[in-house]
């Protein structure tokens, strides 16, 4: 692609935002989808006529995601293809807050939008994207970069509308997700190593400020349902949460990055790659090397690693399930911008540095649409297979199939009485069932 027609291609944010809804489309949309796991909580409450929005889940107190999704109930009732479409959609609207976070760091709109691709299409993303409830992971991230976006922005323009708004926006988000809660830390960070001036320290009050306030909020309101394990919090067990951090850190690093199965040697590539690429943009001495690798490396660590250990009691499997790692692409994605933007910079490299990005990049799309399309395919087997199964018990009486990922803990009575129900409550008229239910 000649590149200048490629600077005319995002000249625009518009146009930034259409090629990212295009290839969201293209890549993660699914043509079948049904409900499984949380979501029958809260399609029970929505049909129960009960609703709380200040009711927790688990240890989760979210009622802007609450209000969001029985919105999305209301209005799209059983079109459950609806839901995702709207999944894809804020996707695509992430990304755009994400390229224009990056593209006000480095100041390059080609290398921000190539590095926001690699946050967009990373297959771990799939249990968010290709699942309805993941809605709650994605409007957290999106809320979350905007208050980021405004930060920078009055760092820029210095108006103090501006705060106020990343202020504001920073408060709202850990109320779409738990996860939420302690990402006022990032902008703290952000701003106490990239902002010289005075009043650094007067801001970076106001974020924590609200860390406080929103952290006294969820004992309130969620503190009794909290599935944290006091020996997860023990930080006398120093070597428990060191074995856990450098195992974490490995293996999301090689999934994120490399694509690939998680073996020791990969894992030894990745990290020796990742010391060459520090090295070297220390040969080149890079401006704010050191603020970006200090930035990078917490921004991971308090998204990741500290969250899942506080949750999971140093439980591997759960920490690398891809619901709960949605977040840690981007500080991975913040400083893959920044190494591309340094090397770019340096003359003599170009041609060299050209040849191995154009090897990676092709290998990473390459090897995310293949394994995404692989993902989705089995997303809608075991969806289509849930239905059949309850379709048959409605009609029949009789479970034909095997039911895998509906809920943990809910019997298939249970699912089916909220399900007719709901139905009934979308359409508000006796229901067809034969009709409504064919066998697909």
């Amino acid at each position: 692609m000649n590149y200048e027609f490629f600077k005319k291609l995002i000249k625009t944010d518009l146009h930034v935002f259409g090629i990212f809804l295009f290839l969201i489309f293209l890549v993660w949309k699914i043509s079948f989808y049904f409900p499984a796991w949380d979501e029958w909580d809260f399609i029970a409450e929505y049909v129960s006529g009960n609703v709380n929005y200040l009711l927790p889940h688990v240890e989760h107190f979210k009622p802007f995601f609450k209000i969001f999704y029985f919105l999305e109930l209301k209005f799209f009732n059983a079109h459950f293809l609806y839901y995702h479409y709207v999944n894809l959609l804020f996707h695509a609207l992430t990304g755009l807050v994400l390229f224009k976070v990056l593209n006000n760091f480095i100041r390059s709109r080609a290398i921000s939008f190539l590095s926001t691709l690699f946050f967009l299409f990373n297959l771990y993303h799939s249990q968010v994207v290709l699942s309805n409830f993941g809605i709650c992971t994605i409007l957290n991230v999106f809320v979350f970069l905007l208050a980021w976006l405004f930060l920078q922005k009055y760092l820029i323009q210095n108006k103090k509308y501006l705060i106020w708004i990343s202020f504001s926006l920073a408060f709202l988000q850990a109320y779409f997700f738990g996860q939420g809660l302690i990402l006022p830390i990032v902008l703290i960070l952000y701003l106490i190593l990239f902002y010289k001036n005075k009043k650094q320290l007067y801001y970076s009050m106001g974020y924590f400020l609200i860390l406080i306030v929103n952290a006294v909020i969820y004992i309130i309101f969620a503190g009794k349902n909290i599935t944290v394990s006091s020996h997860s919090l023990a930080f006398s067990d120093f070597f428990g949460i060191f074995k856990y951090f450098l195992y974490a850190v490995s293996m999301n690093l090689v999934k994120a990055t490399a694509l690939l199965s998680i073996h020791s040697a990969v894992i030894l590539i990745v990290f020796i790659l990742f010391i060459l690429s520090v090295f070297w943009l220390y040969k080149l001495k890079a401006q704010d090397l050191s603020k970006v690798l200090i930035f990078s490396t917490i921004f991971y660590a308090i998204n990741f690693v500290l969250i899942s250990l506080t949750r999971f009691n140093y439980s591997l499997e759960q920490s690398l399930a891809g619901r709960y790692t949605y977040y840690f692409l981007i500080p991975i994605g913040f400083y893959i911008a920044y190494f591309i933007y340094e090397v770019f910079k340096a003359e003599k490299y170009k041609k060299l540095f050209s040849a191995i990005f154009i090897l990676y990049f092709g290998y990473y799309f390459t090897a995310s649409y293949f394994s995404i399309q692989d993902l989705k395919e089995f997303r809608k087997e075991l969806d289509m297979n849930n239905y059949v199964v309850l379709a048959n018990y409605i009609k029949n009486g009789q479970i034909v199939g095997e039911l895998k990922s509906l809920h943990p803990t809910r019997t298939i009575d249970n699912i089916v009485e909220i399900y007719v129900d709901f139905i009934n409550k979308s359409i508000e008229e006796d229901v067809n069932f034969k009709k409504l239910l064919d066998i697909m």
